[in-house]
Formats: C-alpha cells, sequence, structure tokens
C-alpha cells in the first residue's frame, strides 16, 4: 500500500462522514446528459462512494475503483443495502489495474487525480481516454491554483484553467468541453476547484 492509501485507509471513517452527503447534483447535470442511457461509467478513485451511487441509482452502469480497500467495502456495503448489486462493482485499484480498452461512455475523477505528480497526469489521462468509448466523456476535478506538494499528509497537484487546457490539449483524442470553476461544498473550506470536462473525438 502507497502512503496516499495509507492516509486514506487510516482516516477512511472521517473521510466518508465529511464526504458521502455532499449534493454533487449540479456536476452530475453537467456529466450524465452526455452519456447514453443505462451507460458504463468508471469512476475513479471513489473514495466515499457518493457519486458511484448516485450514478448506479439514476440507472448507470457502474465500476467503482479505489486503491483503498476501506472505500472499497464501504461501497460494497452500500450497494448491497441499497439493492444496486448487479449495476455496481466497487474494486480495488488504481490506474495501473486498469486494462480496459473503449468500455466506458463516462470517466468521473472527482477529485482523484489531483494526488498525482504533474509528470505523471499526461500518462494516466492517456490511459483513461483509452478506457472510454469513442464519444466517451472524462470529468476530473483538482483544486484551483498552482500549488504542487504534500497538504495534511496528503501530496496534492493544483491547476490553473490555462494549466488544465493544455493537459488535455495533449492527450491523444480528448478534446475540452468545458471548464468551469466551483466553490467547496463543504462550509468550513475557503477554497475553490477547477473542473474539467474533456470528450474522446478521435474516431
Amino acid at each position: 500500500m502507497m502512503p496516499m492509501e495509507n492516509w486514506y485507509q487510516d482516516n477512511a471513517p472521517a473521510f466518508i462522514a465529511a464526504t458521502a452527503q455532499l449534493d454533487l447534483s449540479e456536476l452530475y447535470a453537467r456529466f450524465l446528459p452526455l452519456l447514453p442511457p443505462q451507460g458504463q461509467i468508471l469512476d475513479f478513485g471513489c473514495g466515499s462512494g457518493r457519486d458511484s451511487l448516485a450514478f448506479a441509482r439514476a440507472g448507470f452502469a457502474v465500476l467503482g475503483l479505489d486503491p483503498c480497500a476501506a472505500f472499497v467495502a464501504h461501497l460494497r456495503q452500500e450497494s448491497e443495502q441499497q439493492g444496486l448489486v448487479g449495476v455496481l462493482e466497487a474494486r480495488l485499484g488504481s490506474v495501473e489495474a486498469l486494462a480496459a480498452h473503449e468500455r466506458f461512455d463516462g470517466i468521473w475523477a472527482c477529485a482523484s487525480l489531483l494526488h498525482l505528480p504533474k509528470a505523471e497526469l499526461p500518462e494516466v489521462l492517456a490511459r483513461l481516454a483509452g478506457a472510454l468509448k469513442p464519444s466517451g466523456v472524462l470529468y476530473a476535478s483538482f483544486k484551483h491554483g498552482s500549488f504542487a506538494g504534500e497538504r495534511n499528509g496528503r501530496y496534492f497537484t493544483d491547476l490553473e484553467p490555462e494549466a488544465a487546457d493544455a493537459l488535455v490539449a495533449q492527450t491523444p483524442g480528448l478534446v475540452l468541453r468545458e471548464l468551469w470553476q466551483t466553490e467547496d461544498l463543504r462550509p468550513e473550506r475557503a477554497e475553490s476547484w477547477l473542473n474539467v470536462l474533456a470528450q474522446r473525438l478521435d474516431v
């Protein structure tokens, strides 16, 4: 287990409590209409499972992928309790475990890619783009800014709009659809987020 996964494993109950009930419906409203009904979604770095569960309840087939065993166990439990087994799969793993090619209609990477060093982002984005079906859509979010380094035991890569635009532009097959900022939904956090919506348009 890598240090980042250690942090989340050690802090899983508090993290789940702080994030599982956040209302991201405004973000969903920009992402889900771009997907076909009952399409397949990869929730990359699913964390508390909040978004995986919402997508499954909306009728999509969902794979929640996370390197933290506590998050995967929590999502599996919630999936069973909400009667979503069969449409929602929770799996332990990271991008290295992603061998899918043109499988997903949508990939949701909410506050997950931001833990990668900036130098690693192009390769990971290329792998995610390869896992999208033609015309598939990728959503990702980063803390807005230019900081790169450790905060409170975790590594973060913050992005400015220009850097996010350039990152998408250098990813083969991906085209930027939308780039916008939002405020953190947690009342105790005075932070802004940069939201990225891109589409695979190489065919």
